[in-house]
């Protein structure tokens, strides 16, 4: 379809969370604003920020710029899943694209809203983008290289295996369909982070198309990720997984990733390895999965299954 005229340009939806993030948020949304893309629904939710300052910071530039957009503020913090979904349920334009604290390029909205208009079989539409510093500035040129990640057009066309080992696709530089968002779901609230599911649950029945243009910048903080939260985001990378032990693409490569995941839960929590443990012997019956639960029924810590592991050796 041509987009000659605005009323042709498709509505696009654009959901923003923040938490304790409102400095670069401010940044984000004007990278948004510079796309000058004529129909958009931005939905911006705060989770419950307890630092004192981002909803004031974005409340105040919404109005002194009269943005047009949803500024939705939660009392309690209901995480990022839960949020995504109540976007969805609000989401009138026919593709999403998130952004957080990072940075769109001047044409990345109606680069991607081109390529889905013409490639009506695709679900999602994604790019490389570079890494930049808490400053803005660029460290990394391209987040594909830095990860070690090669996408050509074949492979993304179908690639949930390759997804099955890697989660290959920086949110920030993915479109996709709103419809077949709510078609295969939406987002799993059980999970503390949204995108590798969904992807694979996407890629398991749709096309994926990779754009050759940079989609935006993927913002580094240099802040520490605590214990806990890695520990649950490890949990999250296991579970997400489990979902797709019964696919025939489903293999030796990918069930050592579920326990490569599941021992860095080890190293934090017993109680919560013991719980993920359970979960991968029921599905995968393996040896290793069976000695590994049976040490964190018994309490053992990791130290010791380290130590054990070494002597075996």
């Amino acid at each position: 379809m041509p987009l000659s005229t605005e009323s042709n340009w498709p509505q696009v939806t654009i959901y923003t969370l923040v938490y304790n993030t409102g400095k670069y948020v401010i940044e984000a949304i004007e990278s948004v604003q510079n796309n000058d893309y004529p129909n958009i629904q931005h939905i911006i939710i705060d989770d419950c920020s307890t630092d004192k300052q981002s909803v004031h910071l974005v409340e105040n530039w919404i109005n002194e710029n009269n943005y047009p957009c949803l500024f939705i503020k939660h009392d309690t913090n209901k995480g990022v899943c839960y949020s995504l979904n109540e976007v969805l349920s609000l989401a009138s334009g026919k593709y999403m694209m998130g952004i957080g604290d990072d940075l769109f390029t001047p044409t990345r909205i109606i680069d991607h809203v081109s390529i889905l208009e013409k490639e009506s079989n695709v679900a999602v539409v994604f790019g490389d983008v570079a890494i930049i510093d808490s400053k803005g500035e660029i460290i990394h040129q391209s987040y594909f290289q830095n990860q070690g990640i090669n996408i050509n057009q074949n492979s993304a066309q179908n690639f949930y295996k390759n997804l099955l080992y890697q989660n290959v696709i920086p949110a920030v530089g993915a479109s996709v369909r709103t419809d077949l968002v709510k078609k295969v779901g939406g987002f799993d609230e059980n999970l503390i982070f949204e995108d590798w599911d969904l992807w694979l649950r996407l890629a398991k029945e749709f096309k994926f198309y990779s754009s050759s243009k940079l989609a935006g910048y993927y913002r580094k903080h240099a802040t520490s990720i605590t214990n806990t939260k890695t520990m649950l985001m490890q949990v999250s990378n296991v579970h997400t997984l489990l979902k797709h032990t019964q696919s025939p693409e489903f293999d030796s490569k990918v069930q050592s990733r579920i326990l490569f995941f599941a021992e860095e839960v080890y190293k934090v929590s017993v109680s919560k390895a013991n719980v993920t443990y359970k979960a991968i012997f029921n599905k995968t019956k393996s040896i290793k999965s069976f000695l590994l639960y049976l040490l964190t029924s018994l309490g053992i810590p990791y130290t010791i299954f380290k130590y054990l592991i070494r002597f075996k050796r």
